[in-house]
C-alpha cells in the first residue's frame, strides 16, 4: 500500500505528482492500494488554515479525482483504483505505521502482512531519522517500522 501524508492543506497538483511519480517508479499494478493521510496531531506544527473536516473532503475530491481518470493516467494502477482517505490523530510515522497495519488485521485476516511504502520528501525523511522524537531511543524505535514498512524519497 502506498501512503501519502501530508498536511494537504490544500491538496495540489504537488500532491498528485506526488502519488503517479511514485507508482511509475514501480511495476503497474505493484501497489494494491492507496491511502492519502492526514495526521489531526502534527510533531511540529499546530493546525492552521483549513479546519481538520475541510482537509478532508479536499482529500475526498482528490481521491474521487483519481478514480475518475484511471483510465486517463499512464500510471493508471489497482494503486489509484483502490485509493484511500484517512485521518490519524499519530503525529510520527512509527505510530501512523501501527496504527495503519491495526487497521488492516482487524478488517481481515489478523495473519495478514501489509507492506506499506511511505513518500516523504528530503525535509521530511530528515525529521523521520532526528532523535529528537524517538526518546525510546531512535533505533529500538524505528526496528519495528522497518519490518513492515518501506520510505520513498520523493524530490519535490
Amino acid at each position: 500500500i502506498l501512503v501519502l501524508d501530508s498536511s494537504f492543506n490544500p491538496p495540489t497538483l504537488a500532491h498528485r505528482a506526488l502519488l503517479t511519480e511514485s507508482l511509475a517508479s514501480f511495476p503497474k499494478d505493484y501497489f494494491d492500494a492507496s491511502i492519502v493521510l492526514f495526521s489531526t496531531r502534527n510533531v511540529d506544527k499546530q493546525l492552521t488554515g483549513a479546519s481538520v473536516l475541510q482537509r478532508a473532503q479536499m482529500m475526498e475530491i482528490m481521491a474521487r479525482q483519481f478514480g475518475d481518470t484511471t483510465n486517463s493516467i499512464n500510471t493508471s494502477t489497482k494503486a489509484l483504483e483502490n485509493i484511500a482517505v484517512a485521518l490519524t490523530p499519530h503525529g510520527r510515522f512509527i505510530d501512523k505505521s501501527i496504527h495503519i497495519q491495526t487497521f488492516f488485521k482487524h478488517q481481515f485476516d489478523a495473519n495478514v502482512t501489509i507492506k506499506l511504502y511511505f513518500i516523504m520528501g528530503f525535509d521530511t525523511i530528515t525529521r523521520f531519522l532526528d532523535p529528537v522524537y524517538y526518546p525510546e531511543g531512535r533505533d529500538t524505535a524505528l526496528e519495528p517500522f522497518f519490518r513492515h514498512s518501506h520510505l520513498i524519497c520523493a524530490d519535490r
